[in-house]
């Protein structure tokens, strides 16, 4: 019986195991949270509130809000990110080079800028490349 509630507790914790990401603003506060498990990536906001999720299968992310309602699309192929709208306008796309990463508008005008380290950490630059904010991912997706 002792082995069983081992192996029960062994189990249950690679079962809750996921990939969390925190997200601050410039100045260093918390803005929001990612935590993933499997294929779905549940946000939330810098008090802890649920504010929506993406479900990624194959190269297609649907993003829903809170209440479940589709908010998005994205489609990725090669290093390419393609960003769709609720009613399937494009509305950005993301380049991946190596650790960086280029954001575009719908217009094609670049909006910001990305580059992460092999820690986890990600730096985030607007369009005039001053710092916007910086992200921390920890553990690893869970299967």
């Amino acid at each position: 019986m002792k082995h069983l509630f081992v192996l029960l507790i062994l189990f249950g914790t690679v079962a809750l195991f996921a990939q969390s990401t925190t997200y601050y603003g410039k100045n260093g506060h918390v803005t929001g949270r990612a935590v993933t498990r499997g294929n779905t990536t549940t946000y939330y906001n810098s008090s802890g509130k649920n504010t929506g999720r993406a479900v990624t299968n194959g190269g297609r992310t649907t993003y829903y809000d809170a209440s479940g309602r589709v908010t998005g699309r994205a489609s990725s192929s090669g290093n390419t990110t393609t960003y769709y709208g609720p009613t399937g306008k494009v509305v950005g796309r993301e380049i991946r080079n190596g650790s960086r990463k280029t954001y575009y508008g719908r217009t094609g005008n670049v909006t910001g800028r990305s580059v992460s380290n092999s820690g986890g950490t990600t730096s985030y630059y607007g369009s005039t490349g001053s710092v916007t904010g910086r992200s921390v991912t920890t553990g690893k997706p869970s299967r």
